[in-house]
């Protein structure tokens, strides 16, 4: 059985040059409730490279029964040391 909410991605361009090393992503969410077949909410994300696929995907085709709610800041200094290291310094 299809769930109430579905969530699609779409890939934008990134042409800023100060973002190089970065990719950039919209995921769109659809209600099959909804009175619309337009989506009823869509959020941006700009990422590094080295974690775009895997959030992507993350995201591409998934389906929930309710609404997802998710809350980013930035990179966590334990939990990424590589990436912060590059993109914040020490």
């Amino acid at each position: 059985m299809k769930k109430r909410f579905r969530y699609n991605c779409v890939e934008q361009m990134v042409l800023n040059p100060l973002f190089q090393g970065f990719r950039s992503f919209r995921v769109e969410v659809f209600d099959r409730k909804a009175l619309c077949p337009y989506q009823v909410y869509e959020a941006d994300f700009l990422v590094p490279e080295e974690i775009f696929q895997q959030l992507y995907d993350l995201f591409d085709g998934y389906e929930t029964d309710l609404p997802l709610k998710i809350d980013f800041d930035t990179f966590d200094k334990e939990i990424f040391p590589d990436i912060y290291k590059k993109y914040y310094g020490d």
